[in-house]
Protein backbone atom coordinates (compact mmCIF):
# COMPACT_ATOMS: atom_id res chain seq x y z
CA UNK A 1 0.00 0.00 0.00
CA UNK A 2 1.15 3.59 -0.98
CA UNK A 3 0.96 4.77 2.93
CA UNK A 4 2.21 8.66 3.49
CA UNK A 5 4.85 10.27 5.10
CA UNK A 6 4.58 13.24 3.86
CA UNK A 7 3.17 14.93 0.85
CA UNK A 8 4.15 17.62 -1.65
CA UNK A 9 5.15 21.21 -0.88
CA UNK A 10 5.71 19.86 2.99
CA UNK A 11 2.18 19.11 3.75
CA UNK A 12 2.80 16.29 6.72
CA UNK A 13 0.21 14.02 6.97
CA UNK A 14 0.45 12.71 10.51
CA UNK A 15 -1.04 9.10 10.63
CA UNK A 16 -1.93 7.34 13.97
CA UNK A 17 -4.60 4.64 15.04
CA UNK A 18 -5.76 5.97 17.63
CA UNK A 19 -8.20 3.33 18.77
CA UNK A 20 -6.63 2.61 22.14
CA UNK A 21 -5.77 6.75 22.65
CA UNK A 22 -5.77 7.74 26.56
CA UNK A 23 -8.36 10.77 25.47
CA UNK A 24 -10.73 8.36 23.85
CA UNK A 25 -13.11 5.48 25.57
CA UNK A 26 -11.89 2.09 25.33
CA UNK A 27 -12.72 0.32 22.03
CA UNK A 28 -12.09 -3.22 20.40
CA UNK A 29 -8.46 -3.72 18.48
CA UNK A 30 -7.40 -2.31 15.66
CA UNK A 31 -9.11 -3.87 12.30
CA UNK A 32 -8.06 -2.37 9.27
CA UNK A 33 -8.14 1.48 9.12
CA UNK A 34 -4.80 1.74 7.66
CA UNK A 35 -4.66 4.34 4.32
CA UNK A 36 -3.86 2.84 0.85
CA UNK A 37 -3.42 6.77 0.10
CA UNK A 38 -3.85 10.18 0.69
CA UNK A 39 -3.96 12.90 -1.77
CA UNK A 40 -3.90 16.99 -1.53
CA UNK A 41 -5.48 18.03 -4.24
CA UNK A 42 -3.70 20.54 -5.67
CA UNK A 43 -1.55 21.98 -3.40
CA UNK A 44 0.77 24.08 -5.67
CA UNK A 45 -2.25 26.84 -5.80
CA UNK A 46 -3.84 25.65 -2.80
CA UNK A 47 -7.19 26.41 -5.00
CA UNK A 48 -9.23 23.16 -5.36
CA UNK A 49 -11.94 23.15 -2.48
CA UNK A 50 -13.81 20.06 -2.12
CA UNK A 51 -17.80 20.31 -1.27
CA UNK A 52 -18.81 17.21 -1.93
CA UNK A 53 -17.77 13.45 -3.91
CA UNK A 54 -19.05 10.19 -5.48
CA UNK A 55 -18.43 6.76 -6.13
CA UNK A 56 -17.72 5.79 -10.08
CA UNK A 57 -19.33 2.57 -11.50
CA UNK A 58 -15.82 1.25 -12.10
CA UNK A 59 -14.47 2.04 -7.79
CA UNK A 60 -13.43 5.80 -8.63
CA UNK A 61 -13.86 8.73 -6.89
CA UNK A 62 -15.69 11.78 -8.27
CA UNK A 63 -15.13 15.43 -6.51
CA UNK A 64 -16.70 18.70 -7.07
CA UNK A 65 -16.10 21.84 -5.32
CA UNK A 66 -14.19 25.14 -6.58
CA UNK A 67 -11.07 26.58 -7.99
CA UNK A 68 -9.18 29.57 -7.85
CA UNK A 69 -9.63 32.83 -5.53
CA UNK A 70 -12.98 33.06 -3.80
CA UNK A 71 -14.43 35.91 -5.44
CA UNK A 72 -13.39 34.64 -8.98
CA UNK A 73 -13.81 30.79 -8.49
CA UNK A 74 -15.18 28.35 -11.02
CA UNK A 75 -17.03 25.11 -10.45
CA UNK A 76 -14.42 22.23 -10.67
CA UNK A 77 -15.19 18.94 -11.41
CA UNK A 78 -12.34 16.11 -10.95
CA UNK A 79 -11.86 12.02 -11.00
CA UNK A 80 -9.30 10.09 -9.47
CA UNK A 81 -9.13 6.37 -9.93
CA UNK A 82 -9.26 3.51 -7.50
CA UNK A 83 -5.17 3.59 -7.19
CA UNK A 84 -5.55 7.16 -6.48
CA UNK A 85 -4.02 8.18 -9.37
CA UNK A 86 -6.49 11.53 -11.27
CA UNK A 87 -8.08 10.41 -14.20
CA UNK A 88 -9.06 14.54 -15.30
CA UNK A 89 -9.62 17.60 -13.69
CA UNK A 90 -12.11 20.05 -15.35
CA UNK A 91 -13.12 23.58 -14.54
CA UNK A 92 -16.24 25.38 -15.64
CA UNK A 93 -16.79 29.44 -15.73
CA UNK A 94 -20.16 31.08 -15.30
CA UNK A 95 -21.55 33.60 -17.33
CA UNK A 96 -20.14 36.64 -15.56
CA UNK A 97 -17.26 34.73 -14.69
CA UNK A 98 -17.61 35.44 -10.74
CA UNK A 99 -17.95 33.15 -8.02
CA UNK A 100 -18.89 29.90 -9.07
CA UNK A 101 -19.02 26.84 -7.15
CA UNK A 102 -20.73 22.74 -7.08
CA UNK A 103 -21.95 22.07 -3.90
CA UNK A 104 -23.00 18.48 -4.93
CA UNK A 105 -22.30 15.54 -7.69
CA UNK A 106 -24.46 12.18 -8.39
CA UNK A 107 -22.45 9.41 -11.01
CA UNK A 108 -24.67 7.45 -13.30
CA UNK A 109 -23.76 3.78 -13.98
CA UNK A 110 -21.97 4.69 -17.61
CA UNK A 111 -19.83 7.52 -14.68
CA UNK A 112 -20.96 10.55 -16.20
CA UNK A 113 -20.85 12.99 -13.52
CA UNK A 114 -23.70 15.20 -12.46
CA UNK A 115 -23.21 18.38 -10.36
CA UNK A 116 -24.93 21.35 -8.94
CA UNK A 117 -24.52 24.42 -7.32
CA UNK A 118 -24.53 28.04 -7.72
CA UNK A 119 -23.24 30.78 -10.29
CA UNK A 120 -22.83 34.47 -9.66
CA UNK A 121 -23.82 36.92 -11.62
CA UNK A 122 -23.69 40.83 -12.36
CA UNK A 123 -27.07 41.73 -11.88
CA UNK A 124 -27.60 39.56 -8.84
CA UNK A 125 -25.79 37.74 -6.37
CA UNK A 126 -26.25 34.14 -7.88
CA UNK A 127 -28.07 31.52 -10.39
CA UNK A 128 -28.33 28.09 -9.60
CA UNK A 129 -27.02 25.66 -12.05
CA UNK A 130 -26.41 22.09 -13.25
CA UNK A 131 -23.43 20.74 -15.68
CA UNK A 132 -22.60 17.35 -16.95
CA UNK A 133 -19.29 15.72 -17.93
CA UNK A 134 -19.38 12.60 -19.13
CA UNK A 135 -16.88 9.68 -17.56
CA UNK A 136 -13.82 10.74 -19.71
CA UNK A 137 -14.26 14.60 -18.20
CA UNK A 138 -15.81 16.13 -21.65
CA UNK A 139 -18.44 18.93 -20.72
CA UNK A 140 -21.37 17.55 -21.66
CA UNK A 141 -23.63 20.65 -21.16
CA UNK A 142 -24.49 23.18 -18.51
CA UNK A 143 -27.61 24.19 -17.28
CA UNK A 144 -28.63 27.95 -15.58
CA UNK A 145 -31.58 28.15 -13.70
CA UNK A 146 -32.88 31.41 -12.61
CA UNK A 147 -37.14 31.47 -13.15
CA UNK A 148 -37.76 35.21 -11.27
CA UNK A 149 -34.47 37.14 -11.89
CA UNK A 150 -33.48 37.48 -8.01
CA UNK A 151 -30.90 35.40 -6.79
CA UNK A 152 -30.97 31.73 -6.00
CA UNK A 153 -29.02 28.50 -6.04
CA UNK A 154 -29.18 24.48 -6.14
CA UNK A 155 -27.74 22.59 -3.12
CA UNK A 156 -27.99 18.76 -3.62
CA UNK A 157 -28.74 16.63 -6.59
CA UNK A 158 -29.59 12.81 -7.29
CA UNK A 159 -30.80 10.30 -9.52
CA UNK A 160 -33.16 7.71 -10.07
CA UNK A 161 -32.24 4.15 -11.42
CA UNK A 162 -32.77 5.90 -15.41
CA UNK A 163 -30.28 8.21 -14.95
CA UNK A 164 -33.03 11.28 -14.59
CA UNK A 165 -31.30 14.17 -12.84
CA UNK A 166 -33.16 15.89 -9.73
CA UNK A 167 -31.99 19.01 -7.98
CA UNK A 168 -33.26 21.19 -4.72
CA UNK A 169 -32.61 24.44 -4.47
CA UNK A 170 -33.76 28.03 -3.25
CA UNK A 171 -34.64 31.43 -4.87
CA UNK A 172 -35.73 34.54 -4.10
CA UNK A 173 -39.03 34.56 -5.23
CA UNK A 174 -40.13 38.32 -4.14
CA UNK A 175 -38.29 41.22 -2.20
CA UNK A 176 -39.29 39.70 1.36
CA UNK A 177 -39.10 35.30 0.91
CA UNK A 178 -37.13 32.89 -0.30
CA UNK A 179 -39.14 29.51 -1.39
CA UNK A 180 -37.68 26.07 -2.38
CA UNK A 181 -38.19 23.80 -5.54
CA UNK A 182 -37.37 20.58 -6.71
CA UNK A 183 -36.40 20.04 -9.96
CA UNK A 184 -35.84 17.57 -12.85
CA UNK A 185 -33.30 17.99 -15.86
CA UNK A 186 -32.72 16.40 -19.20
CA UNK A 187 -29.44 13.89 -18.73
CA UNK A 188 -29.49 14.02 -22.56
CA UNK A 189 -29.29 18.11 -22.89
CA UNK A 190 -30.01 19.33 -19.67
CA UNK A 191 -33.60 21.18 -20.22
CA UNK A 192 -35.56 21.52 -17.49
CA UNK A 193 -38.62 19.10 -17.44
CA UNK A 194 -40.16 20.73 -14.57
CA UNK A 195 -40.05 22.46 -11.07
CA UNK A 196 -42.00 22.15 -8.38
CA UNK A 197 -42.36 24.42 -5.43
CA UNK A 198 -42.80 25.20 -1.89
CA UNK A 199 -44.07 28.64 -1.38
CA UNK A 200 -45.21 30.13 1.97
CA UNK A 201 -45.05 33.96 2.99
CA UNK A 202 -41.83 32.48 5.07
CA UNK A 203 -38.41 31.62 4.10
CA UNK A 204 -38.19 27.75 3.07
CA UNK A 205 -35.29 26.14 1.90
CA UNK A 206 -34.49 22.52 1.52
CA UNK A 207 -30.97 21.34 1.26
CA UNK A 208 -31.04 17.62 1.34
CA UNK A 209 -32.44 14.77 -0.67
CA UNK A 210 -33.07 11.87 -1.28
CA UNK A 211 -34.23 9.90 -4.48
CA UNK A 212 -35.78 6.65 -5.29
CA UNK A 213 -35.42 4.06 -8.01
CA UNK A 214 -38.56 5.38 -9.53
CA UNK A 215 -38.18 8.88 -9.42
CA UNK A 216 -39.70 9.73 -5.95
CA UNK A 217 -38.14 12.81 -4.45
CA UNK A 218 -37.74 13.74 -0.64
CA UNK A 219 -36.24 17.30 0.09
CA UNK A 220 -35.20 18.46 3.28
CA UNK A 221 -34.81 21.67 5.12
CA UNK A 222 -36.41 24.79 7.24
CA UNK A 223 -39.37 27.12 6.85
CA UNK A 224 -40.57 29.42 9.25
CA UNK A 225 -40.42 33.62 9.36
CA UNK A 226 -37.81 34.32 11.99
CA UNK A 227 -34.84 32.43 12.82
CA UNK A 228 -36.39 31.72 16.46
CA UNK A 229 -39.44 30.17 14.83
CA UNK A 230 -38.51 27.82 11.89
CA UNK A 231 -40.40 24.47 11.24
CA UNK A 232 -38.10 21.75 10.12
CA UNK A 233 -39.42 20.63 6.15
CA UNK A 234 -39.51 16.94 4.45
CA UNK A 235 -41.49 17.63 0.89
CA UNK A 236 -42.13 14.71 -1.25
CA UNK A 237 -42.87 14.82 -5.20
CA UNK A 238 -43.70 12.99 -7.69
CA UNK A 239 -41.24 11.32 -10.98
CA UNK A 240 -43.90 13.27 -12.69
CA UNK A 241 -43.36 16.93 -10.80
CA UNK A 242 -46.30 16.62 -8.48
CA UNK A 243 -46.06 17.71 -4.72
CA UNK A 244 -47.49 14.58 -3.28
CA UNK A 245 -47.16 15.96 0.14
CA UNK A 246 -45.30 18.34 2.73
CA UNK A 247 -44.87 18.17 6.32
CA UNK A 248 -43.53 20.27 8.89
CA UNK A 249 -42.37 19.33 12.45
CA UNK A 250 -42.62 21.89 15.22
CA UNK A 251 -40.11 20.34 17.97
CA UNK A 252 -41.04 20.36 21.80
CA UNK A 253 -40.33 23.91 22.29
CA UNK A 254 -41.65 25.40 19.35
CA UNK A 255 -38.49 27.29 18.22
CA UNK A 256 -35.99 26.72 16.04
CA UNK A 257 -36.09 23.29 14.31
CA UNK A 258 -34.63 21.69 10.83
CA UNK A 259 -33.57 18.91 9.16
CA UNK A 260 -30.03 18.59 7.92
CA UNK A 261 -30.50 14.84 5.96
CA UNK A 262 -32.93 12.42 4.53
CA UNK A 263 -32.37 9.15 4.06
CA UNK A 264 -34.65 5.71 2.52
CA UNK A 265 -35.68 3.49 4.57
CA UNK A 266 -37.37 0.32 3.82
CA UNK A 267 -40.99 -0.08 2.57
CA UNK A 268 -41.07 3.44 1.22
CA UNK A 269 -40.66 5.15 4.66
CA UNK A 270 -38.18 7.73 5.19
CA UNK A 271 -35.73 9.30 7.77
CA UNK A 272 -35.08 12.87 8.34
CA UNK A 273 -32.41 14.33 11.18
CA UNK A 274 -31.59 17.58 12.14
CA UNK A 275 -31.93 19.75 15.38
CA UNK A 276 -34.58 21.20 17.62
CA UNK A 277 -33.94 24.12 19.22
CA UNK A 278 -35.01 25.25 22.96
CA UNK A 279 -33.29 28.78 24.35
CA UNK A 280 -29.94 28.82 22.49
CA UNK A 281 -29.49 25.18 23.45
CA UNK A 282 -30.68 22.33 21.03
CA UNK A 283 -30.84 18.70 20.65
CA UNK A 284 -30.48 16.07 17.87
CA UNK A 285 -33.45 14.79 16.12
CA UNK A 286 -35.12 12.22 13.95
CA UNK A 287 -37.77 11.38 12.84
CA UNK A 288 -39.72 8.61 10.27
CA UNK A 289 -41.97 8.94 8.00
CA UNK A 290 -44.06 6.51 6.03
CA UNK A 291 -44.62 6.97 2.27
CA UNK A 292 -48.11 8.56 2.63
CA UNK A 293 -46.43 11.73 4.37
CA UNK A 294 -47.72 9.84 8.46
CA UNK A 295 -45.15 10.93 10.72
CA UNK A 296 -44.80 7.42 12.27
CA UNK A 297 -42.54 8.71 15.66
CA UNK A 298 -40.03 11.44 16.16
CA UNK A 299 -36.66 11.41 18.66
CA UNK A 300 -34.95 14.62 20.23
CA UNK A 301 -32.19 13.73 22.98
CA UNK A 302 -28.97 15.07 23.91
CA UNK A 303 -25.71 13.08 23.58
CA UNK A 304 -24.94 14.22 27.57
CA UNK A 305 -23.49 17.47 26.61
CA UNK A 306 -24.77 21.10 28.49
CA UNK A 307 -25.10 22.79 25.30
CA UNK A 308 -26.14 22.41 22.16
CA UNK A 309 -26.18 18.84 20.33
CA UNK A 310 -26.10 18.68 16.11
CA UNK A 311 -27.35 15.84 13.87
CA UNK A 312 -25.22 16.49 10.83
CA UNK A 313 -25.00 12.86 9.13
CA UNK A 314 -27.97 10.30 8.54
CA UNK A 315 -27.87 6.87 6.64
CA UNK A 316 -30.22 3.72 6.51
CA UNK A 317 -28.83 0.07 6.57
CA UNK A 318 -30.83 -2.59 4.61
CA UNK A 319 -32.29 -3.81 7.78
CA UNK A 320 -33.93 -0.30 8.23
CA UNK A 321 -32.40 0.86 10.83
CA UNK A 322 -31.16 4.54 10.99
CA UNK A 323 -27.84 5.65 12.39
CA UNK A 324 -26.89 9.43 13.15
CA UNK A 325 -23.52 11.37 13.63
CA UNK A 326 -23.36 14.48 14.89
CA UNK A 327 -21.78 16.49 18.57
CA UNK A 328 -22.56 17.36 21.67
CA UNK A 329 -20.83 20.75 23.26
CA UNK A 330 -19.81 20.23 26.57
CA UNK A 331 -18.94 22.83 28.97
CA UNK A 332 -16.34 25.16 28.10
CA UNK A 333 -17.72 24.86 24.28
CA UNK A 334 -15.53 21.99 23.72
CA UNK A 335 -17.37 19.32 21.54
CA UNK A 336 -17.43 15.76 21.34
CA UNK A 337 -18.33 13.46 18.48
CA UNK A 338 -21.37 11.32 19.24
CA UNK A 339 -22.63 8.27 17.08
CA UNK A 340 -26.37 6.67 17.17
CA UNK A 341 -28.40 4.09 15.97
CA UNK A 342 -31.88 3.50 15.70
CA UNK A 343 -34.24 0.65 15.01
CA UNK A 344 -37.24 0.65 12.56
CA UNK A 345 -39.78 1.24 15.64
CA UNK A 346 -37.89 3.84 16.98
CA UNK A 347 -35.79 2.34 19.90
CA UNK A 348 -32.02 3.59 20.30
CA UNK A 349 -29.82 0.67 19.84
CA UNK A 350 -26.92 1.88 21.12
CA UNK A 351 -24.75 5.39 21.19
CA UNK A 352 -20.91 5.77 21.60
CA UNK A 353 -18.70 9.24 21.36
CA UNK A 354 -15.48 10.17 20.61
CA UNK A 355 -13.29 12.58 22.11
CA UNK A 356 -13.58 15.06 25.22
CA UNK A 357 -13.56 18.20 27.24
CA UNK A 358 -10.19 18.06 26.57
CA UNK A 359 -9.65 16.88 22.90
CA UNK A 360 -12.50 17.67 21.19
CA UNK A 361 -14.43 15.80 18.50
CA UNK A 362 -17.27 16.16 16.09
CA UNK A 363 -18.98 13.77 13.54
CA UNK A 364 -20.35 15.28 10.44
CA UNK A 365 -20.72 12.42 8.13
CA UNK A 366 -21.91 8.62 8.06
CA UNK A 367 -22.15 5.73 5.22
CA UNK A 368 -22.96 2.25 6.02
CA UNK A 369 -22.01 -1.10 3.92
CA UNK A 370 -24.33 -3.61 2.88
CA UNK A 371 -22.61 -5.52 6.08
CA UNK A 372 -24.76 -3.30 8.44
CA UNK A 373 -20.97 -1.59 9.16
CA UNK A 374 -21.07 2.21 9.55
CA UNK A 375 -18.56 4.56 8.68
CA UNK A 376 -18.22 8.37 10.51
CA UNK A 377 -16.35 11.37 9.59
CA UNK A 378 -15.50 13.82 11.22
CA UNK A 379 -12.78 15.71 13.15
CA UNK A 380 -10.60 15.79 16.29
CA UNK A 381 -7.97 17.73 18.21
CA UNK A 382 -4.75 17.10 17.71
CA UNK A 383 -4.06 17.24 21.49
CA UNK A 384 -1.59 19.49 23.22
CA UNK A 385 -0.85 21.53 19.90
CA UNK A 386 -3.61 23.58 18.31
CA UNK A 387 -6.24 22.56 15.48
CA UNK A 388 -7.92 19.68 14.70
CA UNK A 389 -7.32 16.31 12.50
CA UNK A 390 -9.80 14.43 9.81
CA UNK A 391 -10.75 11.26 11.64
CA UNK A 392 -12.76 7.97 10.09
CA UNK A 393 -14.17 5.62 12.16
CA UNK A 394 -15.84 2.24 11.60
CA UNK A 395 -18.31 0.74 13.49
CA UNK A 396 -19.77 -2.95 13.52
CA UNK A 397 -23.83 -2.94 13.18
CA UNK A 398 -23.74 -4.44 16.95
CA UNK A 399 -22.34 -0.83 17.35
CA UNK A 400 -18.19 -2.11 18.37
CA UNK A 401 -16.06 0.33 17.21
CA UNK A 402 -13.83 -1.38 15.36
CA UNK A 403 -11.35 1.32 14.15
CA UNK A 404 -10.65 4.94 14.54
CA UNK A 405 -8.11 6.69 12.69
CA UNK A 406 -6.60 10.37 11.48
CA UNK A 407 -4.91 12.52 9.24
CA UNK A 408 -4.19 16.11 8.69
CA UNK A 409 -1.59 19.40 8.29
CA UNK A 410 0.55 20.25 10.73
CA UNK A 411 -1.72 21.59 13.83
CA UNK A 412 -4.19 23.21 11.70
CA UNK A 413 -8.03 22.90 11.73
CA UNK A 414 -8.71 19.99 9.33
CA UNK A 415 -12.05 18.28 9.19
CA UNK A 416 -13.64 15.65 7.04
CA UNK A 417 -16.56 16.49 4.51
CA UNK A 418 -17.63 13.32 3.26
CA UNK A 419 -17.49 9.47 3.80
CA UNK A 420 -18.49 7.36 0.78
CA UNK A 421 -18.30 3.51 -0.04
CA UNK A 422 -15.08 2.63 -2.54
CA UNK A 423 -14.65 -1.29 -3.20
CA UNK A 424 -15.41 -3.61 -1.19
CA UNK A 425 -12.17 -3.26 0.81
CA UNK A 426 -12.19 0.33 1.40
CA UNK A 427 -13.47 3.81 1.82
CA UNK A 428 -12.83 6.99 0.66
CA UNK A 429 -12.65 10.25 2.74
CA UNK A 430 -13.17 13.89 1.41
CA UNK A 431 -11.81 16.77 3.98
CA UNK A 432 -10.49 20.63 4.01
CA UNK A 433 -6.77 20.43 5.32
CA UNK A 434 -4.91 23.83 7.01
CA UNK A 435 -8.52 25.71 8.24
CA UNK A 436 -9.65 25.46 4.68
CA UNK A 437 -6.58 26.56 2.69
CA UNK A 438 -6.34 22.93 1.13
CA UNK A 439 -8.26 19.96 0.42
CA UNK A 440 -7.58 16.42 0.22
CA UNK A 441 -8.75 12.99 -0.52
CA UNK A 442 -8.09 9.67 1.23
CA UNK A 443 -8.63 5.91 0.50
CA UNK A 444 -8.42 3.77 3.82
CA UNK A 445 -8.52 -0.12 4.16
CA UNK A 446 -12.20 -0.84 5.79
Amino acid sequence: MDRPHSLQLALVIHLSLIVAAAALPAAAAAASGDFFWVRVLDPAVASNRVNDCARGPDGSVYLCGAQGPSNVCDIWVAKYTPDGSPAWSQTWQGPDGFNDVAHGIAVDGDGNAYVCGSTARLTRASDAVVVKYDAGGVLRWASVYNPFGRPGGADAIGLDSDGRVYVVGWADTSASSVDAYTARFRRSNGSRVWTSWYSTPENDGTWALAVTDSGTTYAAGSTGDTPQTTQALLVKTTAAGHRAWARRWDGPEGREDDWEAVALGRSGNVYVAGDSDYHDDSDMALAKYSKKGKRLWSRTWTSGGTGRDFSEGLAADRQGNAWVAGSSEMAGGSTIGALFKWSPSGERLFADTVGSSTVPARFATITVDAGGNAYAGGSIDVGAASGSDIMVAKYTAAGTRRWLTRFGYAAEDDRTLKVVRGDSTSVYAIGRLDAGRFSALAKIER
